[in-house]
């Protein structure tokens, strides 16, 4: 399964990141804020793309096939 969590660096998506990534589910996360996601323990065992308009389109695409 593979499952894309908005909002990753916040205090519900940081727990979804961890609690998903225990279970072994494929992650791909996506937050406004690269640095802050950069310090999370989840940050090289998730697919990340950083938010903005200009990724919305690769942020989609990644998407596609998810659960």
């Amino acid at each position: 399964m593979k499952v894309l969590v908005t909002g990753a660096t916040g205090f519900i998506g940081n727990y979804v990141v961890n609690e998903l990534l225990s279970r072994g589910v494929t992650v791909i996360a996506t937050s406004a804020n690269e640095a802050n996601a950069k310090d999370k323990t989840w940050y090289s065992g998730v697919n990340y793309i950083p938010f903005t308009t200009a990724n919305l389109i690769p942020i989609l695409e990644a998407n596609k096939g998810n659960n």
